[in-house]
């Protein structure tokens, strides 16, 4: 599958996403601690870089459908990333051609998405899950692949959540209200179906909609006992939210199933204070492996980190 990169306020970014971009021509995968058919070893079938400026309101990103050493422009582009907030994707493609309409990570209204993961059988889920996503968003999508389709049911399910109230008031569906998204009612009466068999955070709880979103979003694929492995990284002008996540039938195995690789490297021992993530260590640093089924918000203008496991 693919590989991923989330840095916050190391000193030199250059290095890291030289190193971690180098992972996509390697001859054999660096998963210490970790054996799993899931994780590839090389991922030349497109790259991508979102960043942030200190200040700016949206992210931007850079991304070619190719091996990055195709690329003549990547070294100055490199040059321009700030050491803020970066996200990085390498693809080894599983649905979807080799374009860039394909390529990760995705933008749209101020938000960025990437995943190393997959959702089995996914062509022939689409026309179930495409149900969940708010009508509008449907024309966003634009490639073929499994993890825009995700992205836009995330979406949908934040903003289910953030407008919930008013959508089960008596007959709430029958206006259009310019101000609240549009779900119709058959997506209400599926969303609150999904809601009634989990349990939400409470609205004290911090980042609650985006941990009860990311919930809903994995509840839907146990309800139609669907395989989801999703190590997922979504970004927005307050947070960024990092899963290592899995869903299976365990009737259809013989042994445990673990979701692909993801790690925190230890930065401190070389004088950073910053955040590294990625999905093979980097290569001057020690890591420890996430923890599986887990949710990580970064409230990078609060500087606060929460960690949450799934249901």
């Amino acid at each position: 599958m693919c590989r991923l990169f989330f840095s916050f306020r190391n000193k030199a970014i250059r290095p890291l996403l030289e190193d971690f971009l180098s992972q996509s021509i390697h001859s054999e995968k660096n998963t210490p601690n970790l054996k799993n058919d899931r994780d590839h070893d090389n991922h030349p079938d497109g790259f991508g870089i979102a960043w942030k400026n200190h200040g700016e309101k949206d992210w931007n990103v850079y991304k070619q459908p190719t091996v990055f050493t195709e690329d003549d422009n990547l070294d100055e582009v490199l040059d321009t990333i700030p050491n803020e907030l970066v996200i990085g994707h390498i693809r080894k493609k599983t649905d979807g051609d080799v374009s860039m309409e394909n390529t990760h990570p995705f933008h749209y209204n101020g938000q960025i998405f990437a995943q190393n993961g997959k959702i089995e059988d996914f062509t022939k889920h689409i026309p179930l899950l495409h149900s969940y996503i708010l009508h509008p968003l449907l024309s966003e999508i634009q490639g073929q692949t499994d993890t825009e389709c995700l992205f836009y049911m995330y979406i949908s399910c934040v903003k289910y959540l953030e407008n919930r109230p008013r959508y089960l008031r008596k007959n709430a569906t029958r206006k259009k209200n310019a101000r609240m998204p549009y779900f119709t009612k058959s997506q209400i009466v599926k969303y609150e179906k999904i809601i009634s068999g989990i349990s939400l955070k409470p609205k004290t709880h911090n980042y609650h909609n985006h941990i009860n979103a990311f919930f809903i979003l994995t509840a839907i694929f146990r309800e139609h006992t669907i395989e989801l492995v999703a190590n997922i990284i979504y970004a927005n002008s307050n947070i960024v939210l990092l899963t290592r996540y899995i869903h299976y039938d365990k009737s259809k195995y013989n042994e445990k199933q673990i979701p692909t690789s993801l790690y925190w490297n230890k930065c401190k021992k070389h004088g950073d204070n910053g955040i590294l993530i990625t999905s093979e260590p980097l290569q001057k640093y020690d890591s420890v492996l996430f923890p599986e089924n887990t949710i990580t918000i970064l409230d990078y203008k609060k500087y606060e980190l929460v960690v949450v496991r799934t249901p």
